[in-house]
């Protein structure tokens, strides 16, 4: 019943093939953050909610309060049927980090039902989302990129990642629920959440370590006592890097800690191998420590060993009330998220190609 239909589109149609790189990444994050974007703030929160869910703008855009859920373990937002592109009702499920987001825009928005509106009380419009992309990208000279590229970036990299081609499918609501075979159409509605849920989240890290870079002002790092040594001067292979940071909780985190726990930290690692009684000796290697240096005495009692704690590059004492924040990996605690370490400096040695170490003493033994 369509007119058109078997007519052939006289415009030679070539789908863009834009994926931001990191660098492109970083600068329009950090410019919403730092205040350099030429976006209102709730266009800012849509376009951060764009990269960290791949949604469409205007689905972003048009959401109600009531769509959102934060509560409870498996927040998520829900694009209904007549606001879908497809005309499918999506579940949305949401990072820690898109949760925050949806948090705060729904806090300072106004009594209106959505929870992206202009001052009149009406919804964003796709339109003005657009425009103020393009007043950005024309600060930070990124002329190439649209609005809609976002959401080809989150498909390219999570397919970069290993997310499977039918859970990013369903990440981006492509094609209807009933697509596809008689079985898949007609009989499967299994909704994928976990699925989603966990290549959603897998991404926000990915996007923190792009964003970042894991930048940290302190980092911790086990005492390995295997791999190889490597010459200056000599390649570093895939199977050099995997021989030093192969095992089963690979995961790097970012967290915040007070100089406090840092030092507790520290002493408690300490105890470990240098406790009086030798039966409460566990053995091991002291934690590596990276943008902060202190001094040691072994023989001294847990809790007075580890003492003037200075941050390197403000030269300043670590105050114990103060927040510091801090990377690190192969932490034992299950709960513990973060990309894989050998992912991250396998990007890191690859984008840097030579690996300058600096001879530094950061740590000083006392009372040996």
């Amino acid at each position: 019943d369509n007119p058109a239909r078997g007519l052939k589109n006289r415009h030679n149609y070539q789908p863009r093939d834009v994926v931001l790189a990191a660098d492109e990444i970083r600068s329009v994050w950090n410019s919403i953050d730092n205040g350099g974007a030429a976006m209102s703030e709730p266009i800012r929160q849509i376009v951060k909610l764009a990269l960290l869910t791949g949604q469409r703008r205007a689905e972003i855009a048009g959401l109600r309060k009531s769509d959102v859920h934060l509560d409870g373990s498996r927040p998520s937002f829900i694009v209904t049927r007549e606001r879908a592109k497809n005309a499918t009702t999506h579940s949305v499920p949401l990072s820690e980090h898109a949760r925050s987001i949806l948090s705060v825009a729904i806090a300072s928005a106004p009594e209106e039902a959505f929870v992206f509106s202009s001052r009149s009380g009406h919804p964003i419009l796709p339109g003005s989302v657009t425009k103020a992309f393009v007043r950005t990208r024309k600060k930070l000279e990124a002329n190439g990129i649209r609005v809609h590229d976002l959401r080809r970036t989150v498909a390219s990299l999570m397919a970069s990642y290993g997310v499977p081609r039918d859970v990013r499918e369903r990440i981006l609501n492509h094609g209807g629920k009933r697509q596809g075979s008689i079985t898949e159409g007609t009989y499967t509605w299994y909704d994928y959440d976990a699925e989603k849920r966990a290549a959603l989240e897998l991404w926000a890290d990915a996007l923190v370590c792009i964003v970042e870079e894991r930048d940290a002002e302190i980092s911790l790092s086990p005492g390995f006592r295997w791999g190889t040594t490597l010459l200056p001067g000599q390649d570093i292979t895939i199977d050099d890097l995997y021989t030093q940071t192969s095992m089963s909780y690979p995961a790097a985190y970012r967290l915040e800690f007070t100089g406090k726990q840092l030092k507790d930290v520290l002493e408690d690692v300490c105890d470990n191998l240098f406790n009086k009684d030798p039966f409460l000796q566990q053995g091991g290697d002291m934690v590596r420590v990276g943008g902060m240096s202190y001094t040691c005495a072994p023989k001294a009692d847990i809790g007075g060993r580890i003492s003037n704690m200075t941050l390197l590059k403000t030269g300043q004492p670590i105050e114990a009330d103060r927040t510091y924040v801090v990377a690190g990996w192969a932490s034992v605690n299950q709960a513990t998220k973060g990309p894989a370490i050998y992912d991250l400096m396998e990007k890191y040695i690859t984008d840097k190609k030579v690996i300058d170490l600096p001879k530094s003493q950061t740590v000083k033994v006392v009372g040996m």
